[in-house]
């Protein structure tokens, strides 16, 4: 029994570890096809490991960078349903761009007032991050659209 019990663990180990880095390796594909500004591309590959895992370590971020490629294709009704759902990852480090991109998103889409609270959230909760200075820009563009 204790035999197995050693493959088993050995084999969690080698086999975890190559589908961990193969996760790596599709972020850092779709990061660089985001960057290459091939939206489509990068799409697939945040979603391929969305579908593969949503307890990976990078899980919480290829949902965010899968919002960014829809803001960025102007598709802003679908990028702000992907940034909340990056609310769905507690303890994410996305949390707070996710959030004020809710609110960019609702801007766009001239949802004024979802957009103002969405930046007054993120003003409130994360004061001392950049994203508050960004909510707080942002919020005073709005100031004078009702």
């Amino acid at each position: 029994m204790k035999k197995a019990l050693v493959v088993v663990a050995v084999f969690s180990l080698l086999f975890g570890a190559a589908y961990s880095g193969q996760i790596e390796t599709v972020y850092k594909e779709g990061i660089s096809l985001l960057q290459a500004e091939n939206y489509d591309g990068a799409i697939e590959k945040f979603e391929q490991i969305l579908s593969e895992s949503r307890t990976h370590s990078l899980s919480d971020n290829a949902q965010y960078w899968l919002g960014e490629c829809y803001y960025s294709k102007l598709q802003f009704a679908r990028a702000k349903d992907e940034f909340l759902k990056v609310l769905d990852f507690p303890k994410s480090n996305k949390t707070p761009d996710a959030i004020l991109k809710v609110g960019l998103c609702y801007k766009e889409m001239g949802e004024i007032e979802l957009a103002r609270y969405y930046l007054v959230e993120v003003i409130s909760f994360y004061p001392e991050l950049s994203v508050a200075k960004r909510g707080i820009e942002e919020l005073k563009t709005l100031m004078d659209k009702k």
